[in-house]
């Protein structure tokens, strides 16, 4: 009779992949009870700080200082995702620690991971130029285009993090989060190449660009950190 080895699943074969399975599952829940997890407020914290570059833009849709506010929630809006990215950086790793590296479909998480730090981290640096006056009008919708980026290829990987951590029963509902990022990235990204193309108002699209992504944001936040209580 076979006998898989359960000190390194990985070793075995005929029923291994649903022991892999079951190890990966015992090992992460034995680090939840050791604390050795992602921190729990970082998704409320993205999630708030998201909220404030919605709010940010609409104060300057509705006529407060537009130009101002577009840049300021630029930069608070980069900042948002660039703590998405950290957050999904630690649930990650922490998942390749309970399965000693092997963590499956990890080119997908990675993928996703990296562009919501680098569009995020593109965001502050372009709305802080555009802050201090350097043709706004052309660097507000790029930096909306890389937000838009990030949260569109950051939200293909939330399924793939969901079934590593929590299993195939959490799936479906990090598909629907995901997919919803996904949609305000996509719309991110077209609302930004409108004014590239000079088509519509600029400073209107790019508010209306930066309440997608800042909601964005703040809803996919409230959801992640409800998950991991």
């Amino acid at each position: 009779m076979e006998r898989i080895d359960t000190e390194h699943p990985e070793r075995g074969s005929g029923g291994g992949l649903r022991e892999r399975e079951r190890y990966r599952r015992e090992e992460l829940r034995g680090q939840r009870q050791r604390g050795i997890e992602a921190p729990k407020g970082t998704h409320g914290t993205a999630a708030l700080v998201g909220g404030a570059a919605a709010v940010l833009a609409i104060l300057g849709l509705i006529g407060l200082i537009p130009s101002f506010m577009a840049a300021i929630a630029t930069i608070v809006a980069g900042a948002a995702l660039l703590m998405v990215g950290r957050a999904v950086a630690a649930r990650y790793s922490r998942i390749r620690a309970a399965t000693n590296g092997h963590a499956y479909r990890k080119a997908d998480v990675a993928g996703g991971m990296s562009a919501e730090v680098l569009g995020g981290g593109a965001g502050i640096v372009l709305g802080i130029l555009a802050l201090l006056g350097a043709l706004p009008t052309v660097l507000l919708p790029i930096a909306a285009i890389a937000l838009g980026g990030g949260l569109l290829l950051g939200g293909a990987a939330r399924a793939e993090l969901a079934e590593m951590e929590h299993g195939e029963t959490a799936v479906k509902a990090a598909k629907g989060a995901g997919g919803g990022m996904g949609l305000a990235g996509g719309a991110a990204v077209v609302l930004g190449i409108l004014v590239l193309a000079k088509v519509g108002t600029p400073l209107m699209l790019v508010l209306v660009s930066m309440i997608v992504v800042g909601g964005a944001i703040l809803l996919g936040g409230m959801l992640a950190a409800r998950a991991a209580r």
